[in-house]
């Protein structure tokens, strides 16, 4: 049993996306990292919409004091890319 919990939170906005891919990745990112997993987050809506139950729940669960990490897959997704474009365009400057 692992000392560091994780909250796994998932979103998708389409009907055509399938929650289960990302619930898959992040499976895999927390046992690589060694993290138990205490609960899983989910919210099936658009981005743009302000209410997003499943993270209100999440955050919840951490203001009552549930010690977790969470593990959110499009944020980790957009730094690495981010990380990535930055990396390029600074091996594009010396060359």
């Amino acid at each position: 049993m692992s000392d560091t919990l994780a909250a796994l939170y998932l979103r998708v906005s389409t009907l055509d996306q399938h929650p289960e891919t990302q619930l898959h990745d992040l499976r895999q990112m927390a046992a690589q990292r060694g993290l138990e997993i205490a609960g899983v987050y989910e919210d099936r809506i658009t981005g743009a919409r302000a209410s997003r139950p499943g993270l209100d729940r999440l955050m919840s669960d951490a203001r009552q004091g549930k010690s977790m990490t969470a593990v959110l897959l499009e944020f980790i997704r957009d730094y690495v890319q981010k990380h990535q474009s930055r990396e390029r365009r600074s091996k594009g400057r010396s060359s």
